[in-house]
């Protein structure tokens, strides 16, 4: 499910779920904490209906089994909820199941930290609604929480720094939330292009942070009386909105051409350890989020802290093996993940007289830009 691969994700959910139905029967703890796996799957594919559906059906299960509201699988249930609640856009009753979760688990400290601490979905249900402070104070504990747990450059950690910015953003702060998007966008854009459906919740997320951040350039760009600071923010918006233009598909015939292209046997070998490493840290995230789920007394300290040590060091070679490819074989490495567009690149195809209109229809706004061959390109958001 972490890596993209949500067809394979849903088999083996469905398969765990029949298989505990058929042993332990369909209203036993096992079979609906299986099906509990299923619907993280079905929200994560942005099927939030048949997950509405069958978080509902598990609900009503646990009533009939009179089942405490603080019991771990009830109070997970209920947070699946919520957050499904969000992503259909039902934000007040999101945040009435979120509430009632956090409610219900606050006798229990250590259930509560796992369950009932800040989310995504709570975050965004706390902007739609209008609660800028709310919404400031939850994404950065999330965030703070994230950093310290999976490190600065988990996948995890960056959507929830991003979450900060446009919860910045729309608290006003627009100076405070710029280094936040860029620093969470650089990272989250090109994965995301790399290996996401474009239908998933995780490309939906990406998506608000994006549309978020253009919206703080085009204001920054519009408050501004400094031409150059003016250009240099329409040069950044465009190159931003590129993750949304389409560079998915982009990304995936660039891959498939890169993997013939990779023909000679020093850049194949450093190939491979580049997708050994990244494999690598990606399953150790993955650990990691799994060993964080459970009762504090079940995971020693220790192990995490070798965990997190570990995933740091696999960040540092990565890094160094990217640069590496990308310093000793630039067109391989331009071909893998080409960078985004420029308004430089596109003045540089354009003939005299000619010029570039390109419009990005996003889910709240329009973006255009208008790129003449020569003199100022203009930028808006309507």
């Amino acid at each position: 499910l972490k890596q993209g691969r949500m067809f394979e994700a849903e088999i083996h959910a469905r398969n765990a779920a029949y298989s505990s139905i058929r042993r332990a029967g369909q209203d036993s703890i096992q079979a609906n904490a299986n099906m509990q796996q299923l619907i993280l799957v079905l929200s994560e594919q942005d099927r939030l209906e048949p997950a509405l559906k069958l978080v509902d059906r598990i609900k009503q299960t646990f009533q009939r089994q009179g089942l405490p509201a603080n019991a771990f699988f009830v109070a997970r249930n209920q947070r699946l909820r919520a957050n499904i609640l969000t992503g259909l856009g039902r934000w007040r009753e999101a945040l009435d199941e979120f509430e009632a979760n956090r409610q219900a688990l606050a006798a229990t400290p250590e259930l509560a930290a796992n369950l009932g601490g800040p989310s995504l979905g709570w975050i965004r249900a706390l902007m739609a609604v209008g609660d800028k402070v709310a919404a400031v104070d939850m994404a950065t504990t999330l965030y703070l929480r994230l950093k310290k747990q999976l490190g600065p450059l988990a996948y995890e950690t960056l959507e929830a720094q991003g979450y900060l910015a446009a919860a910045l953003a729309r608290q006003g702060e627009l100076a405070k939330s710029l280094p936040h998007f860029r620093e969470a966008i650089a990272v989250l854009a090109p994965q995301a292009a790399a290996q996401t459906d474009r239908s998933s919740r995780r490309f939906k997320r990406l998506s608000f942070i994006i549309e978020s951040y253009l919206n703080v350039l085009a204001e920054t760009r519009r408050q501004t009386a400094d031409d150059k600071q003016a250009q240099s923010l329409l040069d950044e918006a465009f190159a931003v909105a590129d993750a949304l233009r389409g560079q998915s598909v982009q990304q995936a015939m660039a891959a498939s051409a890169a993997r013939a292209a990779a023909t000679t046997p020093e850049l194949a070998n450093l190939v491979r350890q580049e997708q050994d490493a990244r494999q690598e840290r990606n399953a150790l995230n993955a650990i990691q989020a799994d060993l964080m789920s459970r009762r504090a007394d079940q995971v020693p300290p220790a192990i995490l802290a070798d965990m997190r040590q570990r995933v740091a060091v696999l960040d540092g070679r990565l890094k160094t093996l990217t640069e590496d490819i990308r310093r000793r074989f630039p067109d391989y490495a331009e071909l893998l993940t080409p960078r985004p567009a420029t308004v430089a690149g596109i003045r540089a195809v354009l003939k005299p007289g000619e010029s570039l209109l390109s419009i990005l229809s996003a889910e709240e706004q329009t973006y255009v830009w208008a790129i003449p061959a020569k003199g100022a390109a203009s930028f808006a958001a309507t």
